[in-house]
């Protein structure tokens, strides 16, 4: 379909695109579950036909679907990266790769950029710093030359997740082109139109209130882009990624993950808190050790949605700061380590009790799960203050609980 598909020039009808996106649908799909798909694909040359594509003129950036049909190419072309290294490697060898697949990020701010075609543009960002990230030893290596001067200019997007024009502008692109009920002929669609309309100021909803999706997976890019710049600056592979962690400090970002948390979206509240918990320990005060004790005591099923993956990095976290010497980590058995220990307790009690043996993924979450609050509870142990806590009957009754319903 690709190599068919070869010139926008012309005018190709709306159902033959439709198609198209469809065919790509399903090569990122088994690109994603099968693992030889990547290498059939890259022997057919995929990657070329679809930068080729992408630097048609004749895919334009006013047309909704020539936008759709340009998101597709840039999700398959993610796909191909993470299945491919090889891929990567030749995505960030070359600024003239970049350009046709990264979105720039001063067209972002200046003018109204498609949110669908960013989503997948700042996705494929992310697997490409996941590809250094795991290929390089730390201290190793810096960032290509091409991507570095990238990522340089990536600031004024974070301020997307603080709610502000450019994200506003973002909502009320995405409600026009993308919203169920943007084509419709009655209330809905005439609600639609007339908030998007130039005599209405449409502004992004609050973030407990958000339900466009596409606005979602644009903040769900960005958090994951913030979180990879932590990474690595924290192991000190790149100058630029200090550089704006730095910058991203003085804009308060640990305070923007914070209200990311009220997002009705299972999977920005794991990235928001992973980002709250890359942190250095020593950077950490009460706000977030409150915050994240507020999420371990939380009562609820600890396998409903990816409350597991939320679990986990706050008790990391903690097992962290535990293992941490100075003010923070005194602050931390002083004011909330007695909080954490009791809510670990009662999360590996509640999670002892899930039956999953049919469900080998969720399985593996539960262990998953259990053993990260024992790390934590073992760290915690090495505390003579809060050693004598364990030794209660209440504490040994807990225990027994845990290994009863572990063992039903």
């Amino acid at each position: 379909a690709v190599q068919q598909m070869a010139d926008f020039s012309t005018a190709v009808p709306m159902v033959v695109l439709e198609a198209f996106i469809h065919s790509l649908k399903v090569a990122q799909v088994l690109m994603d579950q099968v693992p030889s798909a990547g290498a059939w694909f890259e022997s057919r040359q995929l990657r070329e036909h679809i930068l080729r594509m992408l630097q048609q003129r004749g895919l334009t950036r006013d047309n909704p679907i020539h936008l759709r049909v340009r998101a597709a190419l840039l999700e398959v072309l993610t796909a191909l990266a993470r299945a491919r290294p090889t891929v990567a490697r030749w995505l960030t060898a070359a600024e003239s790769h970049l350009s046709a697949v990264l979105e720039e990020p001063a067209a972002v701010v200046e003018r109204e950029t498609d949110p669908l075609v960013l989503a997948a543009s700042l996705e494929g960002l992310c697997v490409l710093l996941d590809f250094f990230l795991e290929e390089h030893q730390p201290h190793t290596w810096d960032l290509p030359a091409a991507l570095a001067l990238r990522l340089t200019h990536l600031v004024p997007i974070f301020k997307i997740l603080d709610r502000n024009g450019t994200c506003d502008a973002l909502y009320r692109c995405s409600l026009r082109r993308y919203s169920p009920a943007a084509g419709d002929a009655g209330d809905a669609g005439d609600a639609v139109q007339e908030a998007t309309s130039k005599r209405v100021r449409v502004t992004t909803p609050a973030y407990a209130e958000m339900s466009d999706l596409v606005l979602l997976r644009v903040w769900q890019a960005v958090t994951c882009l913030v979180t990879r710049f932590q990474v690595l600056a924290q192991e000190g592979r790149s100058e630029v990624a200090c550089a704006v962690v730095a910058r991203l400090e003085e804009q308060q970002r640990n305070a923007v993950m914070v209200r990311l948390l009220e997002a009705p979206s299972e999977d920005l509240k794991v990235l928001a808190v992973e980002s709250l918990t890359q942190m250095h320990p020593s950077e950490a005060g009460s706000p977030q050790f409150t915050l994240l004790t507020e999420l371990i005591t939380r009562q609820g099923p600890v396998g409903a949605g990816r409350q597991e993956d939320v679990l986990c990095h706050a008790a990391r976290f903690f097992t962290r700061v535990c293992g941490e010497a100075g003010p923070v980590r005194e602050l931390f058995i002083t004011h909330y380590a007695r909080v954490a220990i009791a809510a670990a307790f009662d999360v590996l009690l509640r999670n002892g009790k899930r039956e999953v043996s049919s469900h080998p993924r969720e399985e593996a979450q539960k262990i998953a799960l259990s053993r990260e609050m024992i790390r934590f509870l073992c760290a915690v142990d090495e505390d003579k203050s809060l050693r004598a806590d364990f030794a209660r009957p209440s504490a040994v009754e807990r225990v027994r609980g845990i290994l009863e319903a572990e063992m039903a």
